[in-house]
């Protein structure tokens, strides 16, 4: 796991990223301290890249594809950030990319079936009665169809998967499903999984968070696209937009504060609370109050049933109704003494002082982990990088595998190109 900030104004984005990266093998977890999370996407426009989540895509370590893309680019530009992601995104899907070979997305394909097969083989076990395992398969094929196509996905991409993968799907089949079904529904089932890699829904937590921040060459401010990238199937990425965690700075909105992977203490920094804290208290102070009530109503011995019910009724309407108008007194209580004065304190911050910001949230998420029990899932050394429309990407803190004294021949080559 890790912990991702960026902080963005009018005159800058600052990002940061910690180095923590876990290892999950049979013998259990290990977390190294040395990932690196945190690229220039150019080496010559103004525009970043952070990686959480997974730290290798399809069997290969994203600095490196990172890297491959960047040579790619060369100082090619891009109107907007957006399109920088989405240039990013061909750039996986290409055909003669060689970084993705087919064999790999087979395997990648393999075992995501495998994975869901597996799932729903052990949740039809679980049921005993054979009409309700019915209901179980037809509820998840309606939610299957329901779902959105990928924006990306060819048209009839489903039948050729399918086809493609008929025997992987098979095999799955075979080994996962162990209850008794009609072949309707074993057809039903074999049908959902070529929509695992063309519908618009998250099948997996196995997922690599990508974070595109940064100016395009017709931004005037800072703006932020972030994804989820899942896998490549026959050469169709399958990657989610993330709405809530994509923003951009513009005349009105000058202020942005995101955290990605593991954002508790950032939102706790922000907001006053812990947010699944709040969250629970809300819960509770509903249950508690309708419980109160209720079992008073309960000692009534003069109320006939009927009355009861109908208290019943009106009491719990009236308490859920109170309750939010509590929430949002409690929210606009909040915004006014923890987020706003954050906010505008932001407004002015110059970029080493947005840098700092930064560095500081992802430090205090790290020095949480480290003092309470469980795993430093959060930890080491912590890249901040700044970058603005008029100076670019540029490097605040960055740790190296190597000594800049002894690799001069680094530095004089960065910034050649092919050719030259």
């Amino acid at each position: 796991m890790t912990t991702e900030v960026a902080v963005m104004n009018k005159q800058a984005v600052a990002l940061a990223a910690d180095s923590a990266g876990t290892v999950t093998l049979k013998e259990g977890e290990k977390i190294y301290f040395s990932e690196n999370k945190l690229f220039a996407l150019s080496k010559y426009q103004p525009v970043g890249i952070m990686i959480y989540g997974n730290a290798d895509f399809m069997m290969v370590p994203f600095e490196t594809i990172i890297k491959e893309y960047r040579k790619e680019l060369g100082a090619g530009s891009f109107s907007s950030l957006k399109e920088y992601a989405l240039d990013f995104i061909k750039f996986l899907e290409k055909p003669s990319n060689p970084i993705f070979p087919s064999n790999i997305q087979d395997l990648y394909v393999k075992f995501t079936v495998n994975a869901f097969i597996n799932d729903v083989g052990s949740d039809l076990d679980e049921i005993t009665d054979d009409d309700e395992k019915v209901k179980y398969v037809d509820r998840l094929n309606t939610l299957f169809i329901k779902e959105s196509d990928l924006e990306n996905k060819p048209k009839g991409k489903e039948t050729k998967l399918a086809k493609k993968y008929k025997d992987i799907i098979n095999d799955a089949v075979e080994t996962h499903i162990t209850s008794e079904l009609s072949r309707d529904d074993i057809t039903k089932i074999k049908k959902m999984c070529p929509l695992l890699f063309t519908k618009d829904f998250e099948h997996t937590n196995r997922y690599a968070g990508v974070v595109f921040a940064g100016y395009g060459n017709d931004d005037l401010f800072p703006s932020i696209e972030s994804f989820k990238f899942y896998g490549i199937t026959d050469g169709l990425l399958k990657y989610v937009r993330q709405e809530n965690k994509s923003d951009k700075i513009d005349h009105m909105n000058g202020v942005s504060v995101m955290a990605f992977a593991q954002g508790d203490v950032v939102s706790m920094f922000m907001e006053g609370i812990d947010p699944d804290y709040r969250t629970r208290i809300l819960e509770n102070l509903e249950t508690f109050i309708i419980d109160q009530t209720t079992g008073v109503l309960d000692k009534i011995q003069t109320l006939e049933d009927k009355e009861r019910e109908a208290l019943y009724e009106i009491i719990s309407d009236e308490i859920i109704e109170n309750i939010e108008l509590f929430r949002e007194e409690l929210e606009e209580y909040q915004y006014k003494n923890y987020i706003s004065p954050i906010i505008t304190n932001v407004n002015f911050l110059a970029k080493d002082e947005l840098a700092e910001m930064a560095e500081t949230l992802v430090n205090i998420t790290s020095y949480k982990r480290k003092s309470s029990m469980g795993p430093e899932t959060v930890g080491g050394p912590i890249d901040v990088a700044v970058i603005s429309k008029g100076d670019g990407f540029i490097w605040v803190r960055r740790k190296h595998y190597f000594t800049s004294e002894y690799n001069h021949h680094f530095f004089a080559n960065y910034y050649c190109r092919e050719g030259e």
